[in-house]
């Protein structure tokens, strides 16, 4: 398993980099509803859906934006980091999902991290790119090897979605959830499916109603 790390200088140029294709390839960023309260200093279990290469880095826009306080780390393919060195240099640690050992490996990694004080762990709980859509298919991975333990984090589900509307490029729409603690959880894997599928519905549902908060990037 390649562990994850933070250099300070990669991070200011990736940032100056994906901002830049931020604006190259998208129109504006927003986030529906109200934003969650953060409750404590626990770390953070963030649970995004993925249905895109650009996941990754909606994500970090996401932490840079609205929780810059934690710092991030997310679970991400080995072979990407691999072919992206730079990226086990802003917090990715990687999973090689044809390997058990490894698999465990990185999961004990991430609740190593979830242990400690303001982190922002990220995993994709599909654990696959998928098409876009609200009934997706999650895996019991993140149940099993992390969520059964007994100790107390947070939990943060979000929800995005490209959309074209009425510009050339395509906006992106972010809906997070409230926070919630592990405990929730920590006996109920349906209620983790019903919950990360419920906030990408809310997603659907409240892009026609709910008032929109433009991220500036």
């Amino acid at each position: 398993m390649i562990e994850a790390k933070h250099n300070k200088f990669l991070r200011y140029l990736f940032n100056f980099y994906i901002n830049n294709q931020f604006k190259k390839f998208f129109n504006k960023f927003f986030v529906v509803s109200e934003l969650p309260k953060k409750l404590n200093n626990n770390s953070l279990l963030v649970l995004p859906n993925h249905f895109s290469w650009w996941d990754g880095f909606f994500v970090d826009l996401i932490n840079r934006k609205f929780f810059s306080d934690y710092k991030i780390y997310m679970m991400v393919l080995e072979e990407t980091i691999k072919r992206y060195w730079f990226f086990n240099h802003i917090g990715a640690f990687s999973i090689n999902q044809s390997k058990h050992r490894d698999v465990i490996q990185s999961f004990e990694f991430a609740k190593y991290l979830l242990k400690k004080k303001k982190n922002f762990v990220v995993i994709f709980p599909q654990g696959e790119l998928q098409s876009y859509r609200t009934n997706v298919n999650i895996k019991p991975g993140v149940f099993e090897l992390i969520l059964k333990d007994s100790y107390e984090f947070d939990l943060l589900f979000l929800a995005m979605k490209i959309q074209f509307e009425n510009e050339k490029k395509p906006n992106v729409y972010f809906k997070l959830s409230d926070v919630k603690s592990s405990k929730d959880y920590s006996s109920d894997y349906q209620k983790l499916k019903n919950d990360f599928i419920q906030n990408l519905v809310e997603l659907e549902n409240q892009l026609l109603i709910s008032r929109k908060f433009e991220i500036k990037v």
